[in-house]
């Protein structure tokens, strides 16, 4: 006995073999759904086919079993036409087109893209400053004292949906330093008496914090580039505590001893632009840079951020060398200052 139209026999298997079926119809439906359920009943089946001269004949036990899987058959037939076939080729539909939407979805450029990064900016820090006394001022050459890292916080945040994006970026700072029997400090501008030296506490509290937009004027695979347009608020925060000793002779001395605090805010409007360029075959290695300008409370401010990154499925990990300088105005109690130095962090992105 042959086997049965639209089947073929082979050791214990029995493989399904729909034709002819352009679309998704009641009758189409049914069939389909059918030969799938006689597909289940006959896998389970004990048949054996006997492979003879002349071809190939099934068994007793096959011919039984074929003959209760076409009385099951008409069931599934008849139960799947009472049910409907459009209740199932719905459904199925539905499947199908679902998982194609989600991917495009991934994909579509318009989605909101985010990105946080934690990171830690170690610089050195050189800058003048000064902390008014009487009728003159105590000026700190901040670079001559400033060596130990206290505390800090440090972090950004950028978003973008299409082109247009913002971000923001914060900084905080807190850095001092004690000496014992040094001269790095001036009178008035002037040095030091020879035979003075002075116990001195300097501490120095800084805040950075950057906000603004951003436009994408450069989006393709290996490389991006945003101008920038924000503000940026600088605070600085500092405190000298000092002790002299030794003869000031002609010079009008200071208080001995003595402890003085200041703070400054400024507010700058800045530009820029930043981005990134990928290096190597995979496109795995990143260079990323960044680079700003501004002025306002501040006579001049710029910021310059170059380094080396690695891609990851999540995010990058990067190293940066990051330079900021502010030139603020000779009257107040902090004349200049600037930051250089490492930074190493994770960018994180969904």
């Amino acid at each position: 006995m042959g086997a049965p139209a639209g089947f073929v026999g082979h050791g214990d298997a029995v493989a399904v073999q729909l034709k002819n079926a352009p679309d998704f119809g009641e009758v189409e439906a049914s069939r389909c759904c059918a030969a799938m359920a006689v597909r289940i009943l006959y896998s389970t089946a004990p048949m054996r086919l006997v492979k003879l001269r002349t071809g190939y004949r099934q068994s007793l036990s096959a011919s039984a079993n074929l003959h209760r899987g076409k009385v099951h058959m008409s069931r599934v037939i008849s139960t799947i036409r009472g049910v409907g076939a459009s209740r199932i080729a719905l459904p199925l539909l539905a499947l199908a087109t679902l998982a194609p939407a989600s991917v495009l979805a991934q994909e579509n450029p318009d989605d909101w893209k985010f990105a946080a990064s934690i990171y830690g900016w170690f610089p050195d820090i050189e800058g003048h400053t000064n902390i008014p006394v009487g009728s003159g001022d105590i000026n700190v050459d901040v670079g001559t004292i400033l060596d130990h890292l206290q505390m800090t916080v440090q972090g950004s945040f950028a978003f973008h949906k299409g082109r247009w994006g913002g971000f923001t970026d914060l900084v905080y700072l807190d850095v001092g330093e004690s000496k014992s029997q040094t001269r790095t400090l001036e009178l008035g501008g002037q040095p030091l008496p020879v035979s003075v030296t002075t116990n001195l506490n300097f501490d120095l509290k800084s805040v950075f914090w950057t906000l603004g937009g951003s436009y994408r004027f450069v989006d393709e695979p290996g490389a991006t580039a945003d101008f920038l347009a924000g503000a940026r608020l600088a605070s600085f925060e500092q405190s000298l505590d000092w002790e002299f000793s030794g003869n000031f002779g002609p010079v009008t001395p200071p208080p001995i001893t003595g402890s003085r605090s200041s703070s400054l805010d400024q507010w700058d409007a800045i530009v820029g632009v930043r981005g990134q360029f990928a290096l190597g075959a995979n496109g795995k290695w990143l260079v990323p840079y960044h680079l700003d300008v501004g002025t306002g409370d501040s006579d001049l401010t710029w910021q310059g951020v170059l380094g080396l990154g690695y891609a990851f499925g999540w995010g990058d990990l990067k190293a940066v060398w990051r330079y900021l300088d502010y030139d603020l105005d000779s009257d107040q109690p902090i004349r200049d200052m600037n930051f250089s130095g490492p930074a190493v962090g994770a960018t994180f992105r969904w």
